[in-house]
């Protein structure tokens, strides 16, 4: 991005933050995941283990043989369906507590009031460009993959987090939380018009978390 426009869109930033409250705003729903939903992440992680190889990322799972096993099928490309189902099991009766998720629960919790005024704040202010305010966010916690994420098609965020709390960016839920938030606010307005570079879009984002 040309260095004008980053001081275009930074001063819009600057104005955004510092409007006022008034119009409705989208709802934060905290899930703790499942069983289920555990090894449904741990199976995406593994089946795209080429992809984070090759891009240096640091993926956390559970730790165990099946588990080596299926990262050294996922690099040869031989996992089958057994193979899931396999790990489904695994993960229900080996490796899923749902009082590992009990820490960040609450500081996820406790972060979601102010949070939601911030997205309030953050939706109104958007004059030149829109920032996008979705009824309702799904916030998920997970203990593993690359770090959590989000999902602009449907408002849904991940965040990686460990049986102590804490997450991967912060120990502070409000800003982890309104990272992945913003992300979503500005993906189509913003990342997707100018085309920003992975570099420009997390400046962007921690431009407006941190103003």
């Amino acid at each position: 991005m040309k260095s004008t426009l980053k001081i275009l869109v930074l001063s819009g930033i600057i104005s955004l933050v510092a409007s006022s409250m008034g119009r409705g705003q989208g709802k934060v729903l905290l899930q703790v995941p499942t069983a289920e939903q555990e090894a449904a992440l741990i199976w995406q992680s593994i089946n795209d283990i080429a992809f984070f190889d090759a891009h240096g990322y640091q993926l956390s799972l559970p730790q165990g043989a099946l588990i080596d096993s299926l990262l050294a099928l996922s690099r040869q490309q031989l996992l089958e369906e057994r193979h899931r189902i396999a790990l489904t099991r695994y993960v229900a009766t080996q490796v899923y507590n749902a009082d590992d998720y009990a820490v960040a629960a609450q500081q996820v919790q406790a972060a979601i009031p102010e949070v939601e005024a911030w997205l309030q704040s953050l939706s109104e202010a958007s004059t030149d460009w829109d920032f996008t305010l979705y009824p309702s966010y799904q916030v998920s916690l997970t203990l593993y993959g690359p770090g959590g994420g989000y999902n602009p098609d449907d408002g849904s965020v991940t965040l990686w987090t460990s049986p102590k709390g804490g997450f991967k960016l912060s120990d502070d839920a409000n800003s982890v939380l309104l990272h992945e938030l913003v992300h979503l606010g500005i993906e189509a307005s913003l990342v997707q018009h100018y085309q920003l570079s992975h570099r420009d879009k997390e400046y962007l984002v921690d431009a407006i978390v941190y103003y």
